[in-house]
Order: structure tokens, then C-alpha cells, then sequence
């Protein structure tokens, strides 16, 4: 017999040991376990949302203008020509109903200035400024 043995054989065997597991055991480890998924699905959720914020973020506003030019036609509403997207404005056909600019809307919130634009024509720069003139000029003709 090795000494090995001899210092196994001198040990005491311990009586087995039952494991109560009662309820309130169960129930700790699976709220446990539901935390740590819970932290960890939020924590991916939140690096997702923070990916795709970045994406929208980095949309430039010449695109997001673009985006909202090919849903009004392409085409000056008063010329009828077509442009480059950053050549048109948005002119609101009831002042009384405005509440921002596009413009404006572009850079905060797209859903927003989509809104907003329906309210709006869409005309080249030339003739948004064309259209004011005559505005103007049409008010200090009424008032002489």
C-alpha cells in the first residue's frame, strides 16, 4: 500500500448531506437569472439603438432634403423645372397653420418636417422669392 492510500484510507467518510431546496431558493436563482438577462438584453438593446441613432445622425441633412424633394415631384410647383434638392424651399400655402420651418425640421426630427411639408408647396429658390415679392407688392397696392 502506497502512503497515498494510507492517508485516503484514514480519512472519514461523511454521511451524505440531502440539499433542501425549498421555494424561496427556486424563485431567488430565477429572479437572479432573469436580472442578469434582463441587464444584458437591455444592454445590447441600448448599443443597438444607439448604432441605428448614429446611422440616422450621420444622414446628412442634404439627403434627408433630397428625400422629401422626390416625394413632392422633383419639380418647382410655380416653373415646373427640375433642380438640385438644396435649390428648393418649402412655401407654406396658409401662413396661419405653420408651426416651424422644413428647413429647420430637417435637422431635429424628419418625421416632423414631413408633416410640415405637406402643408407646404415646393418651389425653387427664384421663385419662392418671386412669390413674396408679389406678396408684397400686392399688400402696398391694397393699401394706396
Amino acid at each position: 500500500m502506497s502512503s497515498r492510500s494510507a492517508r485516503l484510507g484514514k480519512l472519514i467518510p461523511l454521511p451524505p448531506t440531502k440539499l433542501e431546496v425549498t421555494p424561496e431558493m427556486v424563485e431567488r436563482i430565477r429572479t437572479n437569472m432573469e436580472r442578469k438577462f434582463v441587464r444584458a438584453y437591455a444592454k445590447e438593446a441600448k448599443k443597438r439603438t444607439r448604432m441605428v441613432g448614429l446611422a440616422e445622425e450621420f444622414e446628412s441633412l442634404s439627403t434627408r432634403k433630397a428625400k422629401l424633394v422626390r416625394l413632392h415631384g422633383g419639380k418647382c410647383a410655380r416653373c415646373r423645372k427640375r433642380y438640385h434638392p438644396e435649390a428648393f424651399d418649402f412655401h407654406h400655402l396658409d401662413p396661419n397653420t405653420k408651426t416651424a420651418q422644413v428647413s429647420r425640421l430637417l435637422t431635429r426630427d424628419p418625421v416632423a418636417a414631413m408633416e410640415e411639408a405637406k402643408k407646404c408647396i415646393m418651389v425653387c429658390a427664384s421663385c419662392h422669392r418671386m412669390i413674396h415679392v408679389e406678396k408684397r407688392r400686392g399688400k402696398e397696392e391694397g393699401s394706396e
